[in-house]
């Protein structure tokens, strides 16, 4: 049951990705959450996802989806990325820094 939830919830957010004039990515250290493996409805919009690797977090997919998902040329110009300092988790109260920090040194790496 728990992986049929996770199915949806990349389902649900790919879909409104679909439906979205604009992207906006606001990315930080932690890379997200990966799902184990996705099973979406046979659209066309979701086709691409059946040949991207694998073990991706569903905030790439996301970004991915408008990008490329929808096929529309024009949304590389309405798609807007956010990128924080890695610096800045030295300002974050030591008790706060779990919930801006990387999970792991893996999840740092992606």
């Amino acid at each position: 049951e728990y992986e049929s939830q996770r199915n949806k919830q990349v389902e649900l957010c790919l879909s409104e990705v679909s439906r979205s004039d604009l992207f906006i990515g606001i990315l930080g250290e932690r890379y997200g959450n990966v799902p184990k493996g996705t099973s979406l409805p046979e659209e066309p919009e979701y086709e691409w996802v059946k040949t991207y690797p694998s073990g991706r977090s569903i905030t790439e997919l996301e970004a991915v989806q408008f990008l490329n998902g929808s096929h529309d040329p024009t949304a590389e110009s309405r798609a807007f990325f956010y990128l924080r300092e890695p610096d800045f988790l030295g300002s974050v109260p030591e008790a706060w820094k779990k919930d801006f920090a990387a999970e792991s040194e893996e999840a740092a790496q992606c």
